[in-house]
């Protein structure tokens, strides 16, 4: 019977070390990363956020290939007509731009669409500046702003830059 303990104990330990391989989670600032690599596939799926609960928190998301920056949200209304909405955004003092995001499945998110700056840029703005204020319009409500503290996030996404495509910004 303790043999039986032994290699079920020995088994475990093994089986959860394999399916964690791979894997880390940490805080950077005011930033959440999440890194997980598929032991089958070797595909990496890259999560960095501000807040946990999703509500009102602003990050990247790289999965299969493609990279999204995506803000968590309150509801923003059901209209099948409404595929986007509008979007105000600002870098610290600079000036603020007025541009489209893409609306979320389930009406609760935003996600940035190239318009003023490409992906690219936008990320390197977040890389640079302190603080990111959003303003957007949840359902039948005025305009809400949310400001973002950036701080962290170049620490944060600076290792994963190579495997986001994005080698130019180190």
């Amino acid at each position: 019977m303790k043999k039986l303990i032994v290699l079920l104990t020995v088994f475990l330990l093994v089986f959860s070390f394999s399916v964690s391989a791979g894997a880390e989670e940490y805080m950077e600032g005011s930033w959440s990363v999440s890194k997980t690599e598929d032991p089958l596939t070797d595909e990496i799926k890259l999560i960095l956020s501000t807040n946990a609960n999703r509500s009102n928190g602003i990050g990247l998301r790289y999965q299969n290939g493609t990279l999204e920056i995506m803000m968590m949200t309150e509801y923003l209304g059901t209209d099948s007509d409404e595929y986007f909405k509008e979007v105000a955004y600002r870098f610290d003092k600079n000036d603020v731009i007025n541009t489209i995001w893409g609306t979320a499945t389930g009406d609760r998110g935003l996600f940035y669409k190239e318009d003023e700056d490409t992906q690219a840029e936008f990320i390197e703005k977040m890389m640079t500046y302190e603080q990111l204020a959003v303003g957007y319009y949840p359902y039948e409500e005025n305009r809400k702003t949310v400001v973002f503290d950036l701080t962290g996030f170049t620490a944060a996404i600076t290792p994963y830059l190579d495997t986001i495509g994005l080698e130019e910004l180190k």
